[in-house]
């Protein structure tokens, strides 16, 4: 579920780099994704990708495979960003669930001539979520760990052959920025940036 502000990435990567002793690298994870979903915030009914889900995905595959150049971690990022979608859809479903259990809640009330309790019910909602989404992420998270085995298998030898730095990884992050002004010109800006830095990387490195 999103609680702003604490699934935003930074937040994420401060504390799973403090729990774990590897802040620079955890924190070099969460700006890209910070910059990535910069202009994404859980207002009104929009629920946006779900920042935690992918972050922490991310932040476990580098840790568990000792990924800490940006090659790697890129990698690691597109294999969890599916999770951000995933989870946004399951928060979704829960809110439709829960909206047509608390009419029918209130309609059984209403006969039985009862008062329902608010807080309650939003504490069972809570708890449904965390349960629900906790051991769906404990799944997802299994099948990630699988494939990287497979994955960082056969792409190890093209990754330690790659220079590039997080630096690069944080102007790749920085795309949603660019994507957030929902100006043209910078879409243009934007378009001609990408082609020259695809042009850069296929014939100057």
């Amino acid at each position: 579920m999103n609680l702003f502000p604490l699934d935003r990435p930074l937040i994420v990567g401060l504390v799973y780099g403090a729990v774990f002793g590897d802040i620079p690298t955890c924190m070099n994870i969460a700006i890209f994704f910070e910059l990535f979903w910069l202009d994404l915030f859980p207002a009104g009914t929009f629920i946006p990708p779900n920042q935690a889900a992918a972050t922490l995905a991310t932040l476990t595959l580098a840790r568990c495979f000792g990924l800490t150049e940006a090659p790697g971690v890129l990698a690691a990022v597109v294999m969890s960003l599916p999770l951000a979608l995933i989870f946004a859809r399951l928060e979704a479903f829960h809110r439709r669930f829960e909206t047509t259990a608390l009419a029918k809640a209130a309609d059984a009330a209403a006969r039985k001539g009862i008062v329902l309790s608010p807080g309650r019910l939003i504490l069972r909602s809570l708890t449904d979520m965390a349960i629900i989404g906790g051991v769906l992420f404990a799944l997802a998270l299994a099948g990630l760990l699988a494939a990287g085995n497979l994955v960082f298998a056969m792409i190890g030898p093209l990754l330690e052959h790659q220079s590039k730095s997080f630096a690069h990884l944080w102007i790749l992050g920085s795309l949603g920025g660019v994507l957030s002004l929902r100006h043209r010109p910078a879409y243009a800006v934007l378009s001609v940036g990408v082609g020259l830095s695809i042009l850069w990387f296929l014939v100057l490195t």
